[in-house]
C-alpha cells in the first residue's frame, strides 16, 4: 500500500469515526451515512434552537453552545469578534424580544470533526419591533469535541 492510499484510508477513517461519535453510535453499527444524517439533524436543531431564543430575547443558548474559541463576523460589523464580544452582544439583548425571523437550511458539509452549516434568514421585525424586510445568507461553523458540537465561526452577509 502506498503512503497516499494509507493516508486516504485513514482520512476516510477518521471521518466515519468522528461522525459517528458525534451521532452516538458505535463504529460498528450503523453506516456512515446514517451517522452523518444524525449529525446533519443535530447540528440544524442547534441552529433552529439559536433563533428560538433569539426571538424571546435569550440568546445565551448561542453564547452557552459556543467555543471558547469562538470568531464571528455579523452583518455590519467592521471585523470579526470573540467570545467576549458575544457575550456582552448577548447582555445587550435583553427585553428586545419582538425579532421576526425564519431561517432555512440551505446544506451542511463535514469534514471530520467539523462541519459547516448553511442558511438563509428573512427579518421581518427588529427586536425592537421595527417592521423591516431583511434577508442574510449565514454559514456557522461548528466543531465536535468532548460529546458535543460547539460554535467555532460565524458569518453573516445581507442579501441585496
Amino acid at each position: 500500500m502506498t503512503m497516499s492510499t494509507a493516508c486516504a484510508r485513514f482520512s476516510a477513517l477518521a471521518i466515519v469515526v468522528a461522525l459517528g461519535a458525534c451521532a452516538g453510535g458505535s463504529q460498528t453499527g450503523g453506516s456512515a451515512a446514517d451517522a452523518k444524517a444524525a449529525a446533519k439533524e443535530a447540528i440544524w436543531a442547534k441552529e433552529q434552537a439559536v433563533y428560538a431564543a433569539r426571538r424571546r430575547a435569550d440568546p445565551q443558548y448561542y453564547v452557552d453552545n459556543a467555543s471558547d474559541h469562538y470568531l464571528g463576523w455579523p452583518p455590519g460589523w467592521t471585523t470579526p469578534s470573540g467570545i467576549d464580544q458575544l457575550r456582552s452582544g448577548a447582555a445587550q439583548m435583553c427585553g428586545m424580544n419582538q425579532e421576526e425571523i425564519t431561517l432555512e437550511l440551505d446544506g451542511i458539509s463535514f469534514d471530520g470533526n467539523t462541519a459547516i452549516s448553511f442558511f438563509s434568514t428573512h427579518r421581518t421585525r427588529m427586536p425592537d419591533g421595527e417592521v423591516v424586510d431583511q434577508r442574510y445568507e449565514n454559514i456557522h461553523v461548528w466543531v465536535y469535541g468532548n460529546g458535543q458540537w460547539r460554535l467555532l465561526s460565524s458569518m453573516g452577509r445581507p442579501v441585496t
